[in-house]
């Protein structure tokens, strides 16, 4: 599976398309469909924005599963009501956006601490976001690997992200909350039980957890950009040169 939202990272059309010249099944998911990654691989996706390309994504692995025997029928009603669900989640979300932006956006480093499947989220945000976009120093840190050395950069003036989600990983990211409750600073906790989710069953919301938490990181940067006074928009050196 390639990714490319605008489907001009040449790095990417060039391992599907070396793929695919082997004989490997390779899809594409984009959000243009006159790109280069559409036009070289045979199967693309097109989404109309990112959140479009992260449930397809989903849906790629559902129907893997599927044809694999496996029972998705859960999973595919869950994602019928993320929109609602997601709505509902931002709107819930919105004060804790502002507040957190407001406290972190002139911190030297901002550590985000997540585990399971909001890893992933929390390094789009950390690297995506406040790297690429706000020119920030920030990093995403796995809650199973804080006590492995990343813990010991903290005291009582670091300020910190927390992820909370619902999954079995959940555990890993308390421990570091304890931690950080008794030796760190401010803790800015985002957990996915705090979150309206209608129409999301309990046994689903750790499944949709990283989709609405995609969104939440979208609400999140747009707070940081209005109170830095830097657009999401702007690069140094991403799409300015040949590198």
């Amino acid at each position: 599976i390639t990714l490319s939202a605008a489907g001009n990272t040449p790095e990417t059309v060039r391992a599907g398309s070396w793929a695919q010249e082997r004989g490997a099944a390779v899809v594409a998911v984009t959000l243009n469909s006159e790109g280069p990654l559409a036009e070289a691989i045979k199967t693309a996706f097109i989404a109309r924005n990112g959140d479009g390309n992260q449930i397809l994504l989903q849906l790629l692995v559902l129907a893997v599963l599927q044809r694999e025997g496996r029972d998705v029928s859960a999973q595919l009603r869950a994602l019928a009501s993320l929109p609602a669900a997601t709505e509902a989640a931002l709107r819930t979300f919105e004060p804790t956006a502002a507040a957190i932006a407001e406290d972190m956006k002139d911190v030297p480093v901002t550590y985000l601490i997540a585990s399971g499947p909001l890893q992933g989220m929390g390094s789009t945000f950390t690297s995506c976001f406040l790297q690429e976009m706000q020119w920030m120093h920030a990093a995403t840190i796995n809650a199973d690997e804080f006590f492995q050395g990343p813990f010991e950069v903290f005291d009582q003036g670091t300020k910190s992200i927390l992820f909370l989600g619902e999954d079995e990983t959940r555990p890993m990211s308390e421990r570091v909350e304890r931690f950080l409750e008794q030796y760190g600073g401010t803790i800015h906790r985002v957990d996915s039980r705090d979150l309206d989710l209608p129409g999301i069953a309990a046994t689903e919301r750790s499944f949709v957890a990283p989709l609405v938490y995609y969104a939440l990181t979208f609400r999140l940067a747009a707070h940081y950009a209005a109170v830095r006074g830097y657009t999401l928009e702007g690069r140094r050196y991403m799409w300015q040169f040949a590198y």
